[in-house]
């Protein structure tokens, strides 16, 4: 399963996390998902995916700006709505991450090749 292969890469013998294999299964498994379960029967054009993407950090915003229901965080007097159907969870934390999962499956579907180049992007931020 996923969260077993992830799991097993997470901490290496110098703890640290190998972030290219990281993405690239969770690219992998969120594709194959989605082509499992009939996402990409019809052509999508990019067009209709960026919106896709867009509508889940619209979705984010939304839950920023909502009222009702809210609980404190951390003691510092931030209130953020919680998700209804995760309630463990913010309902700005369950849009961002709908929102990297559309990302890494429009990736893969178009081999755009996100793990390698976040992986290069965390190889410059490190000055390595």
């Amino acid at each position: 399963t996923t969260k077993h292969r992830i799991l097993s890469i997470m901490i290496t013998p110098e703890d640290e996390v190998d972030i290219h294999r990281v993405f690239h299964i969770l690219e992998y498994d969120i594709h194959k998902n989605a082509v499992d379960h009939g996402f990409w029967d019809t052509a999508r054009n990019d067009g209709e995916m960026i919106a896709l993407m867009h509508s889940e950090l619209s979705e984010a915003l939304e839950a920023i700006r909502a009222t009702g229901k809210s609980v404190e965080i951390g003691g510092n007097g931030e209130f953020v709505l919680m998700d209804k159907n995760c309630p463990k969870f913010s309902a700005v934390s369950i849009e961002l991450a709908d929102c990297i999962i559309r990302i890494l499956d429009f990736c893969k579907a178009k081999n755009i090749k996100i793990p390698l180049i976040l992986s290069l992007f965390f190889i410059l931020i490190a000055g390595t």
